[in-house]
């Protein structure tokens, strides 16, 4: 049985007949890309206001760390490799030792410790134990004394996972994975190996729904699982899939054979590379074998809406950004030339650097310039002292209810960093102020900033642009009107109300094309 751990007034709240969103992603080592971590979250907040969603991870690395998922957002995810490793009964694993070069097979109970194993006067195999701890890690097995043929790898449990046949330069030349109780569940094939024919690296699931099956690699058979534990938890009602756009997940959705399926890119990565031919075609392919794209910015959507002559349809994570709770007095009616700015981990001081460049060339073309640099996580104790100089001032701040009354009392957020914090952008726009960035990634800008509306992006090094810029802005008032409205405006797009309404309006886009 696949299915999701779900909560009695869950199962009462949500019908299976109703629609229901179901994220697919997948984490990797060494990623910055959170879209596991921020399905969760927007899960949870679609359950805040009774809208049924659910997130499956791959983790096809089996990663020691995953995304925290502890109380509700338990209850909301599924970890599929997880499901894979359970098929079938567990029972105490037995260690195989093949002799590749005579095929005698021979097995022994391991004791968990470090062991080297001589039939005669030959060393045979030696076992891999984790540093201070009885958790075998992998074992090598020999065919002369020297010459690793064979290297078996275990999962923290202490089953067999993984087997390798290399060659004799030491390269892999077969993969075999493998479930708990010993059954082969993908080969893959770099070369023809002298003891096994190649089979075209095909995949064998056990009896997934009592039925055997095989797939062409490891992501079909976990898309299978996921089209599994989808019918199982959502029997007889729509559901709609929105999946990560990273290979891997992609080749496990093309495996699930539901017609509503849409890829999100949601850290808007296509859009921070060039727009070239390579672009584009990924972008026709995914509107051929999906039911749309979604991306994270109208703008965007409809440069690329026009470009393919497709719709794009636009939805967002949640920011849980800073919104005021009052009304806010105008830009041009607040302090003159106040610049607001947020500065996060900074280990080697290269952020404050260009901070303080910036601010040293701005007090030199803005009189009585105010600079305002929020650092969140210093705490109140650690805050460095805020300066004045000749034609301007410097001040840190660190509270959340400072960062709240800043928003509210500067014209400018002003920023150095090469990619938006999505947070604290939209804060800064919710409060109206204009943005002014200094980035060489103009594109990862582009859902925040309007061009000649309510700021610009300039050139990472040019610190004179960036300083006219602001100029440009605070000394007039009818571009400070401008920025306003317009920052308002794009924070609109973010409330908490206008995420669901974007979802809600997506899952209803899933039923109509699989009904068509």
């Amino acid at each position: 049985m696949i299915n999701f751990t779900t909560t009695a007034s869950a199962a009462a709240r949500w019908r299976k007949d109703l629609p229901m969103l179901f994220f697919i992603g997948n984490e990797t080592p060494g990623s910055a890309d959170t879209f596991v971590s921020q399905s969760l979250d927007l899960a949870l907040t679609l359950a805040a206001h009774e809208v049924p969603a659910r997130v499956l991870t791959l983790n096809y690395d089996r990663l020691l760390t995953r995304t925290p998922a502890s109380g509700g957002a338990a209850a909301l995810a599924l970890n599929l490799w997880d499901e894979l490793q359970k098929v079938g009964q567990l029972k105490k694993r037995v260690l195989t030792f093949r002799d590749l070069n005579l095929g005698n097979k021979q097995d022994w109970w391991i004791n968990l410790a470090t062991q080297e194993y001589r039939p005669g006067d030959r060393r045979f195999a030696v076992v891999h134990t984790i540093a201070d701890s009885p958790q075998i890690d992998y074992v090598d097995y020999y065919a002369r004394p020297d010459e690793i043929r064979k290297r078996d790898f275990f999962d923290r449990r202490g089953f067999r996972s993984v087997s390798q046949y290399l060659n004799t330069n030491g390269t892999v030349e077969q993969e075999i994975y493998w479930d708990v109780h010993g059954a082969p569940v993908l080969e893959h094939y770099f070369e023809p190996v002298p003891h096994q024919a190649p089979q075209a690296g095909m995949v064998l699931l056990p009896r997934l729904g009592g039925r055997e099956m095989v797939f062409p690699d490891m992501a079909a058979a976990l898309g299978v699982l996921a089209t599994a534990a989808i019918a199982e938890t959502h029997a007889s009602g729509p559901a709609t899939i929105v999946a990560q756009d990273a290979p891997e997940v992609l080749a496990a959705v093309q495996a699930m054979n539901l017609p509503r399926r849409f890829v999100f890119a949601h850290r808007s990565s296509l859009t921070q590379q060039t727009e070239d031919d390579a672009l584009w075609t990924h972008v026709q392919t995914l509107l051929a074998h999906y039911a749309g794209v979604i991306v994270p910015d109208q703008l965007l959507a409809t440069r690329w809406a026009a470009r393919t002559g497709e719709t794009i349809r636009v939805a967002q994570f949640p920011v849980h950004a800073t919104f005021p709770a009052t009304a806010l007095t105008p830009l041009a009616k607040r302090p003159a030339a106040s610049v607001l700015t947020y500065l996060d981990a900074d280990p080697q001081g290269t952020g404050l650097k260009a901070l303080m460049t910036l601010f040293t060339t701005l007090r030199q073309a803005v009189p009585h310039v105010r600079l305002t640099i929020y650092q969140p996580q210093l705490g109140a104790a650690t805050v460095p002292t805020g300066s004045t100089h000749p034609g301007g001032s410097v001040q840190f701040i660190s509270t959340p209810a400072q960062w709240r009354e800043a928003l509210a009392t500067h014209q400018v957020y002003a920023s150095v960093r090469a990619f938006p914090a999505a947070a604290v952008i939209i804060s800064a726009l919710a409060h109206g102020l204009a943005v002014v960035a200094a980035s060489d990634h103009a594109g990862a800008w582009t859902p925040f900033v309007r061009a000649d509306e309510n700021g610009v992006v300039v050139p990472a090094a040019n610190s004179g642009q960036f300083a006219a810029a602001v100029k440009q802005l605070v000394r007039h008032k009818k571009a400070l009107n401008t920025a306003e409205k317009t920052s308002l405006a794009l924070a609109q797009d973010y409330t908490e109300q206008a995420v669901i309404a974007k979802w809600q309006a997506v899952d209803k886009a899933g039923e109509d094309d699989g009904n068509q």
